[in-house]
């Protein structure tokens, strides 16, 4: 019967004692990593929303907002040659926004920008960040959709083609500016915004650049026509109406139907995708008793037993 070496039996005992141990520490070493990398990753999407993304959408907004008040500026010198009608009180209208534009809302921009990164954190993180966001987009969305009201109709004769050329401008830097912001919350996966309504916007804004270029790509003929011809203010209306419906798209969430249903859960309502209303009911053991159809399909009333009529 062959031996052992002594030397060779203790050596075989160090290292099966070794095992365990190094077993425990790599285990130890790749928690440790998990760690660091959820650390990391909480700390990159704080809220989903990191600051350089924050910073970018406030940035944007700004800009928006004074995108718009320089076309207001432009409309108060101009509005009067493009068509305007009631002159004289679309002016105080205008100028009355321009006002807001430029103190207001500044003041309340440029109070959120200038904050530490401790103040940003704590703020990105809570709900007033998206209710700020949200209540000043749509505010501007609300002011552009002023100004197209203003417009609609309106066919000037006497612009100036220097003047046209800048109320031309400043549209475009519009329509640019709101692109930038739809970049920006492409990036803010924890505002939970609609990515259907991102890819609208990207198109809707995309389509205007195409209609913007082909206008600056006119020979000084064809733009002359078209600068001082009673085209042009239908032109602008139609543009700046389209920014406003983009902006406002931004936020919306899309229609939920708010019925209570078997599940207790609201769930998407077909009547709000152009079927018949009592649809939002039929699995639902309420009876109805009205059904009206109000404005848009997305709109509707439905009276239930102890419940008053309402939006579905």
């Amino acid at each position: 019967m062959t031996k052992t070496p002594l030397a060779l039996v203790t050596a075989l005992l160090a290292s099966g004692l070794a095992l365990p141990s190094l077993a425990a520490q790599q285990s130890q070493g790749q928690t440790g990593m998990q760690t660091q990398q959820q650390s990391a990753t909480a700390g990159q999407h704080n809220g989903g929303i990191s600051i350089r993304v924050g910073h970018d959408i406030v940035d944007a907004v700004d800009d928006i907002r004074e995108n718009v008040a320089d076309l207001v500026g432009s409309l108060r010198e101009s509005g009067e040659d493009m068509g305007l009608a009631n002159w004289s009180q679309n002016e105080g209208r205008l100028a009355k926004m321009e006002e807001t534009l430029q103190q207001e809302m500044e003041h309340k921009l440029d109070d959120k920008a200038d904050r530490t990164d401790d103040s940003w954190k704590s703020w990105i993180t809570g709900d007033d960040y998206k209710v700020t966001v949200t209540k000043q987009v749509n505010q501007l969305a609300g002011q552009l959709d002023e100004i197209a009201k203003m417009l609609d109709g309106a066919k000037g004769g006497k612009m100036q083609q220097i003047v046209s050329a800048t109320v031309v401008d400043q549209v475009d830097d519009l329509q640019e500016t709101v692109e930038d912001l739809v970049v920006a919350l492409e990036d803010a996966d924890g505002l939970s915004i609609n990515n259907q309504h991102l890819q609208d916007a990207r198109k809707r804004l995309d389509k205007m650049e195409q209609e913007l270029d082909r206008n600056a790509d006119l020979d000084d003929a064809r733009w002359s026509v078209y600068a001082t011809g009673d085209q042009f203010t239908p032109g602008i209306q139609k543009n700046v109406s389209e920014l406003a419906q983009t902006l406002r798209s931004l936020f919306q969430q899309g229609a939920r139907c708010r019925c209570k249903h078997e599940s207790n859960r609201p769930r998407p309502c077909p009547a709000h995708v152009g079927g018949a209303v009592a649809s939002c009911f039929r699995r639902s053991a309420l009876p109805i008793r009205t059904a009206q159809a109000v404005g848009t399909p997305s709109h509707y009333s439905a009276e239930l037993p102890g419940r008053a009529a309402g939006p579905c």
